[in-house]
């Protein structure tokens, strides 16, 4: 499957709960292979974040238009 989003995109995160953090940059774009707790999945790591590390799912994204509104 391809990804959504690309290297450089501005893009909302949305926690699982619902909390939203605009202004957020895709640094790298990344599909885990048939193994470990992202099997299958294409995730994204962003900045700026408290949790460079962890790569978040397409399903908590959305694009920002220019001017930082969501799409």
């Amino acid at each position: 499957m391809p990804a959504r989003f690309k290297v450089g995109d501005r893009v909302t995160f949305t926690n699982d709960y619902g909390v939203v953090f605009p202004g957020k940059t895709i640094t790298e774009v990344k599909h885990f292979p048939d193994d470990g707790i992202f099997a299958g999945q294409t995730r994204y790591f962003i900045t700026p974040t408290d949790a460079p590390w962890f790569p978040v799912a397409e399903r908590n994204l959305a694009l920002e238009r220019e001017g930082g509104s969501n799409a």
